[in-house]
């Protein structure tokens, strides 16, 4: 398997990975977007089908733009990113908590899903590092969230989707997802 990186020209943006196989004998790389931000094209889920039971979700005004971030609570591009989303409003913002970093994110992940504000412990977790004070020992759907980010080939995080199915990996300015947004707006 070949190994790639891609900078965006101000080196805002690095992606790193490896080149996918179309079949035998041919690799690609992921496209850049305008922006920058990598698109990967291994099977993306149709919207529906991803399990937003599990999702920590937030809703600002109306809500009618959605995304869904693969995050990792150790992730300081997730960390950017949300804070980029948290100044656009029509926006609905599902979290699938993705421990893939470091060793304590699955416990970190785990205390997050058994508080009892899952949505405040997050975000005291990934904007302000403060841990979680629940107890990680309530059932969670943090293996299964594990497992779904990988069969969909997030290797990355953040990975993001839009109910267009179009999947990307990094962290972005407002400025530039606002658009990708725009186009996938519910009516």
């Amino acid at each position: 398997m070949e190994r790639i990186g891609v900078a965006s020209a101000a080196a805002a943006l690095l992606l790193a990975g490896a080149a996918l196989a179309d079949g035998p004998g041919v690799g690609r790389l992921a496209a850049l977007g305008a922006s920058g931000a990598g698109i990967v094209a291994p099977e993306n889920p149709a919207w529906s089908d991803l399990p937003f039971q599990w999702a920590l979700t937030v809703k600002r005004g109306a809500g009618r733009r959605e995304i869904a971030i693969f995050s990792d609570p150790n992730c300081p591009f997730c960390e950017r990113f949300e804070r980029e989303l948290a100044k656009l409003d029509d926006l609905t913002v599902h979290v699938f908590m993705y421990p893939v970093i470091r060793p304590e994110s699955a416990r970190q992940a785990k205390a997050v899903w058994c508080s009892p504000d899952r949505i405040e412990a997050w975000n005291d977790l990934v904007r302000r590092r403060i841990e979680p004070e629940a107890k990680p020992d309530c059932e969670t759907p943090i293996e299964e969230l594990t497992g779904l980010g990988r069969r969909l080939g997030a290797r990355s995080t953040p990975t993001w989707f839009l109910r267009s199915g179009a999947r990307y990996s990094g962290a972005m300015k407002a400025a530039d997802i606002e658009p990708l947004l725009d186009a996938t707006r519910a009516k």
